[in-house]
């Protein structure tokens, strides 16, 4: 019997298997994301490495954490360039470290753009993400197709930033 631990892993192995399971990835799913580092905070397993596995299958590079605190120690060693973050965490929730990991990226002069991924689906929830520094708010459960079209959607807004960092780069070197 595949652990909760072991999701990932349950999802492609063949025979059934125990337990909810993710469909395979779609066969044009490698290239959406294509390298895209993205961190992704829930303190629900389950949630966690469904939402790494979806984007792992289309093609980007994911970390997860279970907590603000995780999520905060993984911004300086992994530099994600878009994270999900769950909003209702015990101890620091979700909009607390959005604002911390802004000031945090402020003072290093840069801007990673962030999606609630939440079950706190009220406008007032919303409203509440966005102003506390989210660029994105989406409701669980949320579909697969959802979830990737925001994930592209804010990668695609937030290129001209990383290309220009990356050319200013380039010209110093």
């Amino acid at each position: 019997m595949a652990s909760r631990g072991n999701l990932v892993d349950a999802q492609v192995a063949p025979g059934p298997k125990p337990g909810p399971t993710l469909p395979g990835p779609p066969a044009s799913a490698p290239s959406k994301l294509s390298g895209l580092r993205v961190l992704v905070i829930d303190d629900d397993p389950g949630t966690r490495e469904a939402v790494e596995q979806v984007l792992d299958w289309a093609g980007a590079d994911v970390r997860g954490a279970a907590s603000a605190a995780e999520g905060v120690a993984a911004l300086g060693q992994f530099r994600p360039e878009i994270i999900l973050c769950d909003i209702a965490m015990p101890g620091e929730d979700g909009c607390s470290f959005v604002r911390k990991m802004k000031a945090l990226n402020r003072d290093r002069g840069e801007e990673v753009p962030a999606i609630a991924l939440t079950a706190l689906a009220g406008e007032d929830d919303r409203q509440r993400a966005l102003d506390a520094g989210f660029q994105m708010h989406l409701a669980k459960p949320v579909e697969i197709d959802g979830l990737l079209e925001a994930v592209v959607e804010l990668s695609k807004r937030s290129a001209p930033a990383r290309l220009a960092n990356d050319s200013g780069m380039s010209q110093a070197r």
